[in-house]
């Protein structure tokens, strides 16, 4: 087994594509995977996407913290923008704002009055109510967000380890052997099948 700078792990050819089996067993549904990685995190609570997590370099990592404080920064100078209490203070907070931000202030001004629980205020066109979903949809979204992004390398390591537990690899490894001897003695069969086929045309045409 080797691994490159990236951290992906690259089985010996002969057990391959048991690894990758292996590994694909981690993104399924009813996978514990991610609750194993985290069982010794500061908190329990985040659910992380075991797929995204393999997927995700250390470099890229990175990036997404970086832009995920770009835009946290974007989203703070909105806020002192928009608590100034200036007449422009709407316009200029929204130009502002991350787009990402601004198309979900967009979709929630779609809402129509029975979209919103009975004891929530509907958002309206203006400061105050901007002001609102930010600090009550947005501040907290990135707390969770860079946690979420943080516990990745934890998830990927435990995906990773998984796959290539011994145990595993054996029984996997066993059953593909199986696998590979059926179809060795199904593909005989076909050729002796086809050799007395052409036996017996010989026989016929003399």
């Amino acid at each position: 087994v080797a691994t490159d700078l990236t951290g992906t792990v690259t089985p010996p050819d002969g057990t391959r594509s048991t690894y990758h089996r292996a590994l694909k067993s981690t993104t399924d549904k009813f996978s514990t995977t991610a609750d194993a990685a985290l069982v010794l995190a500061p908190t329990s609570h985040q659910k992380v996407d075991v797929s995204e997590a393999l997927k995700a370099a250390p470099d890229d990592t990175q990036r997404d913290l970086s832009d995920l404080e770009a835009d946290r920064r974007m989203t703070e100078k909105a806020l002192q923008i928009l608590r100034s209490g200036k007449a422009d203070s709407y316009d200029v907070a929204l130009l502002t704002l991350h787009e990402s931000t601004r198309s979900s202030w967009g979709n929630q001004l779609t809402w129509e009055a029975d979209d919103y629980e009975a004891d929530e205020t509907p958002y309206a066109l203006d400061a105050p109510s901007l002001l609102r979903f930010i600090e009550t949809e947005i501040v907290d979204w990135y707390d969770r967000q860079r946690e979420q992004i943080e516990l990745r390398p934890r998830v990927r390591a435990q995906a990773l380890g998984e796959s290539l537990d011994p145990h595993k690899l054996e029984r996997l490894g066993r059953y593909e052997v199986h696998l590979d001897r059926k179809f060795e003695r199904t593909l005989s069969t076909l050729l002796r099948l086809q050799e007395l086929r052409r036996s017996r045309e010989q026989v016929a045409d003399h």
